[in-house]
């Protein structure tokens, strides 16, 4: 079993900057959308429904929990005893 944690870990590891800055510059991106929109909304232009501004505001939250949780992978499928370091 620690062999397959290692074959997985690693790579994922590997990939961990890029996947984590990829997420919060999509979140970053999808909650500038929400501001945006939201001050459009604001304003009084009907360009668009409160569902799809609510739908920007999740789409950022997802990405956000989407990073949080592949740290957590992470620390599940460290295969050493030692704690991660994740500066």
């Amino acid at each position: 079993m620690n062999i397959l944690k290692s074959i997985i870990f690693y790579p994922m590891f590997w990939m961990r900057r890029v996947v984590i800055s990829a997420g919060h510059f999509i979140a970053g991106f999808f909650l500038l959308i929400l501001v945006i929109f939201g001050l459009v909304k604001y304003i009084g232009t009907e360009f668009l429904t409160w569902w799809e501004i609510t739908f920007y505001g999740f789409c950022a939250l997802a990405f956000l929990a989407i990073t949080v949780l592949y740290d957590r992978i992470l620390e599940w499928l460290n295969p050493t005893d030692e704690p991660l370091n994740f500066d």
